[in-house]
């Protein structure tokens, strides 16, 4: 009798064995049918009974196809009541699919996630917001989803505290050090509706970046081709106009610091006049009209005006050098 219920009970377990063997079979194909972006795969196998949260190392479906781009697999689950929070194991980064799809520049697949009901204010492991990934975004997926989380409370300000770095910023309270910031994404990027939507929704502009960079300084240096009106947008929030940051330049030094420009810098003075490459001279205008002061010196004892005529500028240093009215220097 021993014997038999010993047989029995090995038996059991031999086909336990053999269930849970086909049962991870099973979560491994179907998940990596959404990775590949299997439609009719992963539709089958809906139709013969998959659960669609079923996890794959770490992974389900819908994190796999988020992750991938794949918005046809990504609908069939979700009318398949998948499970959009799911997944965000230790194997993905503690990430969720709407994460990844945003991480990963699938606007589309983010949008069709939002719109399937989503959780919005979602970070990952580092705390790194999925609406500073959403702010990247120049499309009107990005747009619908930014306004998505903000109307969602999401957390427009990332983490911030006051700033150890030495920014000279008269008659304003002391800037601010802060880490995943949704408007540096939107800078980055020239998401300009973007830009305003967040702004619109509390961003603070009293922010500073590498080496005590105001976000006006962080605009310019991104050198895009339509940064002017991103910087336009900024000049209207009245930022930081006349901040210095670490080497003492100011927004306006910067504008006529394009790193394009640096080979100009060093240039014979013999050589025949010419304008500043890109959007210098621009920018330097916007600037001047919104009230900086050209007579800001950088730490090495520079101003605008100096660096325009060093680099042969001749235009862009004569309208600088009236906008010093003849006043000595700062």
């Amino acid at each position: 009798m021993c014997i038999v219920r010993k047989t029995v009970l090995v038996l059991a377990a031999m086909a336990c064995g053999v269930a849970g063997a086909q049962v991870r079979q099973e979560a491994g194909d179907f998940v990596a049918a959404a990775e590949r972006g299997d439609a009719a795969t992963v539709a089958a196998m809906l139709a013969a009974g998959t659960n669609p949260d079923v996890d794959a190392s770490g992974r389900t479906a819908i994190v796999a196809a988020a992750m991938n781009g794949h918005l046809e697999v990504v609908r069939r689950l979700l009318a398949a009541k998948a499970d959009t929070e799911s997944g965000a194991t230790t194997a993905t980064g503690n990430r969720t699919a709407l994460y990844w799809a945003l991480q990963n520049h699938h606007t589309d697949v983010a949008r069709a996630l939002v719109e399937g009901g989503a959780r919005l204010r979602v970070a990952d492991d580092n705390g790194r917001s999925a609406l500073a990934e959403a702010a990247r975004g120049r499309d009107d997926d990005s747009l619908f989803i930014v306004r998505a989380m903000l109307a969602a409370h999401a957390e427009v300000n990332g983490r911030c505290s006051p700033s150890p770095l030495p920014v000279v910023v008269r008659g304003a309270s002391p800037p601010l050090d802060c880490d995943d910031v949704p408007i540096v994404a939107a800078i980055s990027s020239g998401s300009v509706d973007i830009l305003r939507a967040l702004l619109a929704a509390g961003a603070r502009t009293d922010i500073v970046l590498n080496e005590g960079a105001t976000l006006l300084m962080w605009a310019i240096s991104t050198h895009r081709p339509d940064v002017t009106e991103v910087v336009g947008v900024l000049l209207a929030a009245h930022p930081y106009l006349d901040a210095r940051r670490g080497d003492g330049s100011t927004a306006l030094i910067v504008a006529v610091k394009d790193p394009r420009t640096s080979s100009l810098l060093h240039v014979p003075v013999n050589l025949p006049p010419r304008p500043l490459p890109g959007f210098a001279g621009e920018i330097v205008r916007m600037l001047l009209a919104a009230g900086a002061d050209a007579r800001l010196r950088d730490n090495d004892g520079n101003t605008a005006a100096m660096l325009a005529a060093r680099a042969n500028a001749p235009e862009l240093a004569e309208l600088l050098q009236r906008a010093e009215g003849g006043a000595a220097p700062r």
